[in-house]
C-alpha cells in the first residue's frame, strides 16, 4: 500500500513538472540570441501551444518565422496576436511587414495606420508605409510618410 501510494505521488509531481511557455520562451530567447532561427521558432512554438494566448509568445514566433521567410505562418501568429491583445503596436506593424514582404501592400498599409493609430510616435510604422507607399508607386505620400518617420 505504501509503494502505490510513492508511486502516485511520484506520478502527480512528475505530472506538475510540466514546463510552462516562460521555460520555451526563456530557450526560444537564447536560441535567438545565437543565431539559431529555426531551433528559437521551435521553442516560441512550444511555448504557444503550452499558452496558446500569450501575446509575446506569438508575436514572437510570428517575427522569426517572418525573419525565415515563412510569411504566412508569420501572419497567422501575428493575427493570433492581435486577437488577444490588439492594442500592441509591435503586432500590428510585424504583420504590417510580413504582409507588405508577400506582396500584400493594401493590407500591409491598413497594419501601418493601426500601429500610428495606436502611437502615432512609432516612427517604424511610417518608415514601414513610407516604404510600402514607395513600392506601389505613391511617391508624394511616401514622401508625406517618411516625413513623419523623421518628426518622430
Amino acid at each position: 500500500m505504501v509503494n502505490r501510494l510513492l508511486l502516485v505521488g511520484l506520478i502527480i509531481f512528475f505530472i506538475g513538472c510540466g514546463k510552462d511557455a516562460d521555460y520555451y520562451m526563456k530557450r526560444g530567447n537564447e536560441y535567438l540570441a545565437a543565431g539559431h532561427l529555426a531551433e528559437a521558432a521551435e521553442e516560441f512554438e512550444k511555448a504557444v501551444k503550452v499558452e496558446p494566448e500569450n501575446y509575446e509568445a506569438l508575436n514572437t514566433l510570428g517575427a522569426v518565422l517572418s525573419s525565415i521567410g515563412q510569411y504566412d505562418r508569420a501572419i497567422e501568429f501575428f493575427k493570433r496576436a492581435i486577437a488577444v491583445n490588439d492594442s500592441q503596436v509591435e503586432a500590428h506593424y510585424n504583420l504590417g511587414k510580413a504582409l507588405a514582404l508577400k506582396g500584400d501592400h493594401k493590407e500591409a498599409l491598413n497594419e501601418f495606420k493601426a500601429a500610428v493609430r495606436l502611437d502615432s510616435t512609432y516612427a517604424l510604422a511610417y518608415l514601414a508605409a513610407g516604404e510600402t507607399l514607395l513600392e506601389i508607386g505613391l511617391t508624394d505620400e511616401a514622401i508625406d510618410s517618411f516625413k513623419r518617420a523623421i518628426r518622430h
